[in-house]
């Protein structure tokens, strides 16, 4: 016991004092208190300045056909790649110009409107190709749609029983509103049963925002530790749900579609909607082989820029210049050591590779008396 609390002590200083290489990871700052939260891996993307999808080692876009479910759906889904469009600005060295498409710049995932052809709603889709992510802190900024009849969701996939939701359904969106709500969800074996939706679940919250996620971009994330689920939006706390939290690693998405129960996204919409995507950021661990490369960049855990802190988020990512995408690891040198990691996906081999960069200084909030630590999760408590 005395050698597990001396590790978490040595953890702890070390994210208080890392600020560079980040060999050994990226901490999760509690607020008022020591304890860290330490993460191996990263993924970074900035939407804003992809050109085009073939361009990302990261991401696959997916194409699937899903026919509606009597029991539970009215109209079914094809994820097409048409419905995945890239608008970068229009100068990346200007992050607050338009996009090159016209309107918000970043990654537009289009549901179609009107009456769906063959009884699906084309939809618009993405997945990462890497699908060992087992704990971590997830970040994206959003833009998304009041268009009636959709649901913009960014989540955590194993299967249809452990994912972690962040969803928006634009019927709760009104425009006239400036303060509307967001979707906390752990999808449980209850919410699949016949004639149930999310919502008739323990571990559903139904959260009110201090803004419309309709008129611009936002911060939303979810850390998710053995037990817990924390929740935020632009750096703010919203809720923990620590009932039905998975177990097993899965892959992020973000999705748009206007399928399924009719009580939930109350679609298909009328006219095309469009979710924007300005940039997501993954700190998390692994369930592959990434953990041998792992130990073996991580040679001295009492180095001072062994550990480096995720930077605090505060306020909206919106506006003019480089707050539209806030801090990058990958835009710093020598700040991310990515593993040569074949990872199998569903629809794609994915092979993360890559010498990238960044550093900054954290912040966030508690969630919990713990840290995790190298292979899994290798959690060490006091």
């Amino acid at each position: 016991m005395i050698s597990i609390c001396r590790s978490f002590a040595a953890l702890a200083l070390l994210a208080r004092l890392a600020a560079a290489s980040c060999e050994c990871g990226y901490s999760v700052n509690s607020t008022g208190a020591p304890e860290h939260v330490v993460f191996t891996e990263i993924l970074e993307t900035n939407f804003l300045v992809l050109p085009k999808m073939s361009e990302t080692v990261d991401w696959a876009v997916a194409k699937y056909r899903k026919g509606p479910d009597p029991s539970r759906d009215a109209t079914g889904r094809v994820a097409e790649a048409r419905n995945v469009i890239p608008n970068p600005v229009k100068d990346d060295k200007d992050y607050s110009s338009d996009g090159k498409n016209g309107g918000e710049p970043g990654l537009q995932l289009i549901c179609r409107g009107g009456d769906p052809k063959d009884g699906v709603v084309p939809v618009g889709e993405i997945k990462t190709r890497r699908n060992d992510m087992l704990y971590g802190s997830f970040r994206a900024s959003m833009a998304v749609s009041a268009v009636n009849g959709t649901a913009g969701a960014f989540f955590f996939y194993h299967n249809d029983t452990q994912i972690i939701d962040m969803e928006f359904l634009s019927k709760q969106l009104s425009e006239a509103d400036d303060k509307q709500p967001v979707n906390l969800v752990l999808h449980s074996a209850a919410s699949k049963a016949p004639g149930s939706d999310a919502s008739h679940t323990p571990s559903y919250k139904l959260h009110p925002l201090p803004f419309a996620p309709s008129k611009g971009f936002h911060e939303y994330r979810f850390d998710w530790t053995p037990g817990r689920v924390s929740f935020f939006a632009d750096g703010a706390w919203l809720a923990d749900i620590t009932q039905n939290v998975p177990e097993h690693p899965g892959s992020l998405l973000f999705a748009h579609w206007g399928n399924g129960p009719p009580g939930w996204t109350a679609g298909p919409p009328d006219e095309d909607a469009t979710l924007t995507v300005a940039y997501a950021k993954a700190y998390f661990n692994s369930s592959s082989d990434a953990n041998a490369e792992y130990k073996k960049r991580c040679e001295n855990a009492d180095a001072e820029t062994a550990v480096c802190k995720i930077p605090e988020v505060k306020g909206a990512p919106d506006g003019n210049g480089k707050k539209r995408a806030g801090y990058f690891f990958t835009d710093q040198k020598d700040m991310v050591h990515e593993p040569k990691v074949t990872v199998k996906a569903e629809a794609a081999q994915s092979t993360g590779t890559a010498e990238e960069k960044k550093s900054a200084a954290g912040a966030g909030r508690q969630v919990g008396g713990a840290a995790v630590v190298a292979a899994l999760a290798a959690w060490v408590l006091c």
